[in-house]
């Protein structure tokens, strides 16, 4: 019998990634990287904790997605929608 993960070292990333798709957005909003985007890598470095979080557990990440249940999974997909839309929103800011 194979030991429950649960999903929390995926949670963390995408939690992680969001913050990385918000930098993104917020970056890329005018198509063009110029000095003023300087201004987005102090927010991003304000959200150390969250991004470091996110890679601490990155060997976990397989062990978890190898017997996700099925809310588990609708979870994942849920937070990964999260991302998509911190993007979206960051680009239309």
């Amino acid at each position: 019998m194979s030991e429950e993960k649960g999903i929390k070292e995926i949670t963390e990333l995408a939690d992680g990634l969001k913050v990385f798709a918000a930098f993104a957005g917020k970056v890329l909003k005018d198509n063009k990287l110029s000095t003023s985007d300087l201004q987005y890598v102090v927010d991003i470095a304000m959200q150390f904790d969250a991004i470091s979080k996110a890679f601490d557990g990155l060997g976990e990440v397989p062990a978890e997605l190898k017997n996700l249940k099925k809310d588990e999974l609708i979870s994942i997909v849920a937070k990964f929608f999260e991302v998509r839309d911190a993007y979206n929103e960051a680009k239309k800011s």
